[in-house]
């Protein structure tokens, strides 16, 4: 599953429930971090450093800017992956 969240809100008390929910159930993860062209480089960095820290250990966390692409590559490499195909 791919939990879309704004990278400037990170993630809430609801999305940490079903992030929790699905590492106990075995269902594969990752949080994309939209807009992060919303914000300077270093904080968008800083930004998904500290989603990843409040994501559990095996779910990925991937910064995304649909303006410019960036992450687009690195969200189907997990799809891919989780398809066997990658």
């Amino acid at each position: 599953m791919l939990l879309v969240v704004d990278v400037r809100r990170g993630i809430e008390a609801e999305e940490a429930g079903l992030l929790a929910w699905l590492a106990e159930a075995a269902i594969p993860a990752a949080v994309v971090a939209t807009k992060t062209d919303k914000l300077a480089a270093s904080a968008a960095t800083r930004a998904v450093r500290q989603l990843q820290t409040a994501a559990p250990a095996a779910v990925a966390v991937i910064g995304f800017s649909a303006r410019d692409g960036k992450g687009r590559d690195d969200v189907w490499r997990v799809v891919r992956g989780w398809l066997g195909d990658g």
